[in-house]
């Protein structure tokens, strides 16, 4: 009996005493957030041109459109499509259904109630309402050139690319797109 009682108060002991002994916490690496594109409205935009110009991303979505939620989780959170969005261009995401008063080009837009629009999106996309559509513009804030649609990851690279290394002005598209070999993924 009393060896049976000693073993139970060695194993008791071991016990009490492993549950005092502070674990080991291993910390686990936090992962990096993920990238972000540097969205700006079109008077910050217009600020920076004066000392720093660049070409100009426009993501124009609404609130309803499903295919611009899913250009957002596929297209513009990769890390390679923001890393060049970011380096190479001003980048503004754009409610095309938005109330608020724009200054665009010296001139303001509103809100169209007719249209159900805001006046600088129809004009940007060139009175062709669809969503998303990514609209490109040049160092001087003109010449538009929307592309209406969906993008995947190896589409946009092969437009940015296209605008953001002028290649737009030496190369016709229709080359531009037989030549191109995405790398992005």
């Amino acid at each position: 009996m009393k060896k049976t009682l000693t073993i139970l108060g060695i194993l008791l002991l071991g016990i009490v005493l492993s549950i005092q002994q502070p674990k080991e916490i291993k910390a686990t690496p936090k992962p990096n957030p993920p990238a972000k594109v540097n969205w700006m409205s079109f008077e910050k935009v217009a600020s920076l041109m004066k000392d720093n110009p660049k070409k100009v991303y426009v993501d124009m979505y609404t609130g309803w459109c499903h295919w611009c939620k899913v250009m957002d989780q596929k297209t513009l959170s990769n890390s390679k499509v923001v890393k060049y969005l970011n380096e190479n261009f001003y980048c503004i995401k754009f409610n095309a259904e938005s109330k608020r008063d724009v200054k665009y080009n010296g001139i303001v837009y509103n809100y169209d109630k007719k249209k159900r629009a805001h006046e600088l999106a129809i004009e940007l996309m060139n009175g062709r309402l669809s969503f998303p559509t990514s609209v490109f513009l040049e160092e001087n804030f003109k010449q538009a050139q929307p592309v209406p649609g969906y993008l995947k990851v190896s589409d946009m690279e092969m437009i940015l690319k296209y605008m953001a290394e002028n290649k737009n002005k030496t190369t016709p598209w229709t080359k531009w797109q037989k030549d191109f070999k995405p790398k992005w993924r």
